[in-house]
């Protein structure tokens, strides 16, 4: 796999669903709210970015098409300070309950949704 690396500096991590390859993107002020963000990054951050090809050529070599048949995105943080909804952006069955009276916030992922 190719890997490309992004360094990043420290600050505020911000993230947001992105729908479709046809779709534009986001605006700095449109993910930069508070309902986005993920937490503050001390010591900076990290994306690698790793695509695989696959490229068809033709028996005599004059015509090929190469297409990306997977991609892989691992982000490396120094020390981050979390939201604690972040789970629930993450992870599509996590559950995030709130009690405002005893200040405590309850974060469960769920993992099988099927019960039998």
């Amino acid at each position: 796999m190719n890997k490309e690396s992004i360094v990043l500096g420290s600050g505020d991590l911000y993230c947001t669903e992105f729908e479709g390859t046809n779709a534009e993107m986001p605006t700095n002020e449109e993910l930069e709210t508070e309902e986005n963000r993920l937490g503050h990054i001390k010591g900076g951050a990290e994306i690698e970015y790793a695509p695989s090809f696959y490229e068809a050529k033709d028996d005599m070599g004059k015509v090929s098409k190469v297409i990306i048949t997977e991609e892989e995105a691992t982000m490396k943080s120094g020390i981050m300070t979390w939201c604690g909804t972040t789970l629930k952006k993450l992870c599509q069955t996590a559950r995030v309950t709130e009690d405002a009276e005893k200040k405590k916030r309850t974060v469960k992922p769920i993992w099988n949704l099927w019960t039998s």
